[in-house]
């Protein structure tokens, strides 16, 4: 059986499991690259590419669920270094990274989590060529509403 045959909250149950799972498997990527083992890290993520594929796809299609929210959050965190090498920049990995975001947003005042997750969106725009777009921001008094990447770029 598959997960789409599971009842609605066993379906969540498993694919929040999946999802935990492999985000795990991803923090271990970025161990591996910040360690030393790039190349290590290139093949972990290589092998588990559909499997996180998988994962990112189901936490962005659910919406107001601070659980899916925060593992979203660190799926983003996980593949910081990673990720920009393997997705195409403006189909997948700023989609990936807007999503973020947004869950970022939606839970609550996490300054540092938001502004971080702004930070590792700004580079693929960038990257992309659409460094002047506005961002929207829910981060308070130490951002204004509306932002540049390059401001945000700037601080880290």
């Amino acid at each position: 059986m598959s997960v789409s045959e599971l009842p609605p909250p066993s379906r969540r149950e498993a694919a929040l499991r999946h999802g935990h799972y492999y985000a795990a498997e991803a923090r271990k990527t970025a161990h591996l690259y910040t360690s030393g083992s790039q190349e290590d890290a290139l093949k972990l993520f290589a092998r588990e590419r559909a499997q996180f594929d998988e994962a990112l796809a189901w936490l962005m299609s659910y919406q107001d669920d601070l659980e899916i929210d925060a593992l979203l959050v660190a799926y983003a965190e996980a593949t910081v270094y990673t990720g920009d090498l393997f997705y195409d920049m403006r189909r997948e990995r700023i989609p990936q990274l807007e999503a973020t975001l947004a869950a970022a947003q939606r839970m609550g005042n996490r300054r540092i989590i938001e502004e971080r997750t702004l930070c590792n969106l700004g580079v693929p725009m960038l990257v992309s060529g659409i460094s002047a777009r506005p961002l929207r921001s829910s981060i308070g008094n130490s951002l204004p509403q509306h932002i540049e990447i390059e401001e945000v770029m700037g601080r880290f």
